[in-house]
């Protein structure tokens, strides 16, 4: 058995790696991947002895590697290393016999060469074993150091083999067979670790699956487990489609095209030195056409409101700057979706309009079906947009930001016709102008600091999921400067995508992508025993969310509360 204890290197101040913990068996299959400079070579190093752990250690059948000595070590432990130096002009046999030195004192045995031609058989060289070593391809001379390595260990079935990128640089079929002779060693009880940059070799010929990022193990399991369109972006940042083979039932990943204009790097072809906003768009969108107006604001560098102008699949109308007339006309479009977000969070209502009190150019207050706020200072500008989704009014602040939208029905559509509208709207000729009504500050996406809040974030989870338990109502107001958005009632349908966190309710949807949420602060309330109240702040250190449960009983054991959440469709 290999087990390696909270293993941890270090070179002149930088870690390598850092407190991995993993043990296989034998006859097991681990597979290594991570993106270049994730610590695979590192890890290989270490698991081999040719590195020393700073923290932490190797064992190899119950003995750590530097309680053996380097020749018992070498019968029980076989490296194949990424890079293979050799100046001298050695023949092929020569070198694959190297791999039995450990087994014999002064000349090979009869069982040491029968080894030898063995192997050479079955890695492909046997035709080239009077060659020197330095007149082989690459491909070659790695299958003749695939051969050296087999033959090192070739009698040991309890031994640790070990392959860093043992493919890299042979064609297909090689690959395929030096891949199905590990799996096939392992399979008689050998172990095999091995490192491979395709997923699709892991997926097919590894028991396991180790990912490395950063130097750190982020994932640990087989192949169906790890291999996901989420983990496959965490891990090597591409978009991917992963399928389960009907044949095999094992994954199959599929990588999404990626679509480079050369304009955007070389400048030299063009004497326009930058590309257009508009042809920025336009590639990102036929790269992938399901982004949000946030989240191609945030990769083009503009505005939201920018966004819905240039995009053009859109026809928009853009709305005056008074918008005292909306107290009068959006009452009138009966149950409509509405929608108010902040960076990070889209909190969604489906209702009615009734106006609850208003304050000229300052403020309007909305009750009945949902709690509404607008705050009129904060907005700037509307538009009506109109795409193949429907028509909807959407309105921004000064930095063009989204604060609050609506979708309108079919019958809501011909809303635009009435007096009002037209008076809400701007005339073609008072549609100039736009593109300077906001400020110039440029679009920028900080880093939250997750160890600051990961254990609110987990908080926050558990009392949406006891109060879905215990059918408790919450409070979840949205606060975006422009609008304040409110939502009171139990919740039920609790979707937990680890980056994105979903409530979805007939009548009532929240998403908040944790990734641009700043903070998170819990607040006791007198009146109970625990945390009631949990406000996030996004990465500007604003305010945007409150949540407030009506009670919460944190005597309860978390197994049971969480099991009952099952029952209720708790995701």
């Amino acid at each position: 058995m290999l087990r390696v204890e909270k293993l941890s290197y270090e070179i002149k101040g930088r870690r390598l790696l850092k407190d991995i913990s993993f043990q296989m068996r034998k006859g097991e299959v681990l597979a290594i991947l991570g993106a270049n400079g994730a610590g695979k070579s590192t890890l290989m190093g270490v698991l081999c002895g040719d590195k020393k752990p700073t923290e932490g250690a190797v064992l190899l059948n119950g003995k750590t590697l530097d309680q053996y000595d380097m020749k018992e070590l070498s019968r029980c432990r076989a490296m194949l290393s990424q890079q293979q130096q050799m100046t001298l002009a050695f023949k092929v046999s020569e070198i694959v016999m190297m791999g039995r030195y450990p087994h014999f004192k002064s000349s090979p045995s009869a069982n040491d060469i029968l080894i030898v031609e063995e192997v050479m058989n079955l890695c492909g060289v046997k035709s080239l074993e009077d060659r020197t070593f330095l007149s082989l391809s690459g491909g070659e001379q790695q299958r003749v150091q695939l051969a050296r390595v087999l033959a090192q260990i070739w009698d040991n079935k309890d031994s640790l083999l070990l392959l860093d990128e043992p493919i890299s640089a042979l064609d297909l079929r090689y690959q395929q067979k030096v891949l199905a002779i590990a799996k096939a060693l392992a399979r008689r009880g050998f172990m095999v670790v091995l490192i491979v940059h395709d997923v699709n070799f892991a997926a097919i010929y590894a028991d396991r699956i180790i990912m490395l990022k950063n130097g750190r193990k982020l994932l640990d399991g087989t192949p169906i487990e790890v291999l996901n369109t989420k983990d496959i972006y965490t891990i090597f940042s591409v978009e991917s489609v992963v399928e389960l083979s009907s044949k095999t039932l094992k994954p199959y990943v599929k990588l999404e095209e990626l679509v480079l204009d050369a304009l955007v790097f070389n400048s030299l072809l063009t004497s326009e030195s930058n590309m257009t906003t508009e042809r920025t768009l336009d590639l990102l969108i036929d790269k992938s056409p399901y982004l949000s107006a946030e989240e191609l604001a945030c990769q083009v560098g503009i505005s939201e409101f920018e966004i819905w102008r240039l995009d053009k699949r859109n026809n928009t109308k853009v709305f005056r700057t008074d918008f005292d007339l909306l107290t009068e006309i959006l009452p009138t479009l009966g149950k409509v979706r509405i929608c108010s977000g902040a960076k990070g969070v889209k909190h969604t209502l489906v209702g009615g309009y009734t106006l609850h009190s208003y304050e000229s150019g300052k403020k309007a207050v909305f009750a009945g079906d949902f709690d509404l706020a607008f705050l009129f200072n904060h907005w700037h500008i509307g538009l009506l947009i109109e795409n193949e989704s429907g028509r909807a009014l959407r309105f921004f602040n000064k930095n063009g930001m989204e604060l609050h939208a609506i979708s309108l029905s079919d019958e809501q559509n011909d809303a635009d016709r009435s007096e009002g509208m037209k008076d809400l709207i701007l005339t073609e000729n008072g549609d100039n102008g736009w593109e300077h009504c906001f400020s110039d500050r440029t679009i920028e996406v900080s880093k939250p600091k997750k160890d600051q809040y990961y254990q609110s974030m987990s908080q926050f989870r558990k009392i949406l999921a006891l109060c879905a338990a215990k059918k408790t109502p919450v409070s979840i107001k949205l606060l975006n400067g422009g609008c304040e958005q409110s939502y009171t009632g139990v919740v039920f349908n609790l979707i937990d995508q680890g980056s994105r966190y979903i409530i979805k309710e007939p009548t009532f949807e929240l998403e908040i992508v944790w990734q641009n949420i700043g903070r998170i602060v819990s607040r006791e309330d007198d009146h109970f025993k625990g945390p009631v109240v949990i406000e996030l702040f996004n990465n500007y250190d604003d305010l945007i969310l409150t949540l407030q449960a009506s009670y919460i009983i944190i005597q309860e054991n978390w197994d049971e509360v969480l099991g009952k959440c099952n029952k209720n469709s708790v995701v």
